[in-house]
């Protein structure tokens, strides 16, 4: 993802999703991961949108 502030790794591999962003790192989820689910919510797996979040 590029954003307005910085870039950011953002993918679903092994059945989680990660994000290299801080808000991430804390949380566990951020906007850059559900912005991806929402976007590819007709392509991922039915997993990829209940899956637990995990930080980088």
């Amino acid at each position: 993802f590029r954003g307005e502030n910085s870039n950011y790794t953002t993918e679903y591999k092994e059945g989680k999703w990660h994000c290299s962003c801080h808000f991430f790192s804390n949380w566990g989820v951020c906007s850059h991961t559900m912005a991806l689910e929402r976007m590819l919510s007709n392509m991922l797996p039915k997993e990829a949108l209940t899956t637990q979040h995990t930080a980088l």
